[in-house]
């Protein structure tokens, strides 16, 4: 996932969360997604968030927050069973 801020100066607190369908918080990063981060006016500042081995507990739309001194940035998306079995060659494969 990224997350992209125009412009900005400073520091800020950050926390990435993510959430299931019935709206359970899911963490699958260290240290609870919490840390400081940096911005330098003129520039954007990108947040690029990799999960590897993230566990689906069911399908439907996750939301995706990125909180700035508290205040949340979302993204909402999808995750659904794919209805082919071609679909990276195995059977009931998340897309």
């Amino acid at each position: 996932m990224l997350a992209i801020f125009n412009d900005g100066e400073g520091e800020a607190d950050i926390q990435i969360r993510v959430f299931t369908p019935d709206q359970e918080a899911i963490n699958p990063l260290p240290n609870e997604g919490r840390g400081r981060i940096r911005f330098t006016r003129g520039e954007n500042t990108v947040v690029s968030v990799e999960w590897v081995g993230f566990k689906v507990p069911k399908w439907g739309a996750y939301e995706f927050q990125v909180l700035l001194d508290g205040r949340p940035y979302t993204h909402k998306f999808t995750i659904k069973e794919a209805t082919s079995e071609r679909v990276l060659g195995v059977k009931n494969a998340a897309v």
